[in-house]
């Protein structure tokens, strides 16, 4: 299996392993860059949004490349957190002199 492995397990990993970034690209670039507190629903939200806009191009839709269809899942989870990142609030504390 491992010399001549069968394509079908190819085509399985890399929907897999793009499906993971899907889900996962939007939940670290918010841990890493925002500053603020994000709620943790709008988070979970975006990485479910990312990975089902994913799966459903790729296997329903008819997108061959699994690359095309997790960067749409991409795209479309950053709309998602960015949509929660604007309903959430910034905490102000004056500065006191």
């Amino acid at each position: 299996m491992a010399w001549n492995p069968p394509p079908i397990i190819g085509l399985f990993a890399q929907k897999g392993v793009y499906g993971l970034a899907a889900a996962s690209v939007v939940p670290v670039v918010f841990g890493v860059l925002v500053k603020r507190h994000v709620s943790l629903d709008f988070v979970f939200n975006s990485a479910i949004t990312g990975l089902l806009v994913h799966f459903v191009l790729n296997l329903f839709m008819g997108v061959q490349n699994p690359a095309v269809s997790a960067a749409w899942g991409i795209i479309l989870a950053f709309g998602v957190g960015l949509i929660g990142l604007g309903f959430t609030r910034v905490s102000y504390k004056p500065s006191q002199m």
